[in-house]
């Protein structure tokens, strides 16, 4: 998994931690939607819309894309893009 530009995170394991990290730093949710999709040979692009407040990260409403690519019905890479 990558977020923009920094460094992409390899294996269950860390990308779980990181993930874990992330929900326990939620202060509120305030909601999640899927805004649209385009689905393809091999690749999946989700728009996603957030709102919530992060210990970290400060109060989010944002829009972000997720670019998944697929093999044997599984995620092998991910990549988010956002700005905010």
């Amino acid at each position: 998994m990558q977020d923009n530009d920094y460094p992409a995170r390899a294996g269950k394991d860390l990308n779980r931690q990181y993930e874990n990290d992330f929900v326990n730093g939620l202060t509120e949710f305030r909601g999640a939607r899927v805004v649209s999709t385009l689905i393809s040979d091999g690749i999946a692009c989700v728009e996603w819309w957030f709102d919530y407040p992060h210990k970290d990260y400060g109060v989010r409403n944002y829009t972000q894309v997720a670019v998944q690519r697929w093999k044997n019905g599984q995620i092998v890479e991910e990549k988010f893009y956002y700005n905010n």
